[in-house]
């Protein structure tokens, strides 16, 4: 592989690893900011929303 070809992958791969922190942080923070604002409630339906947010946030 021609060295000019090497580096044009080296940098998109290099986009697309900073993109992908960027969409981290921001989904995250956003995911994070939605489990703060639930009210504690101890119903089922707090629980299961707060799983699958929690969930989101450790994905992302």
């Amino acid at each position: 592989m021609p060295r000019k070809d090497y580096l044009e992958l080296a940098g998109d791969g290099i986009y697309r690893i900073v993109l992908g922190l960027l969409y981290k942080v921001v989904l995250s923070t956003y995911v994070y900011q939605i489990l703060l604002a639930l009210s504690n409630t101890g119903t089922v339906v707090y629980s299961i929303k707060y799983m699958y947010l929690y969930t989101l946030y450790l994905f992302f």
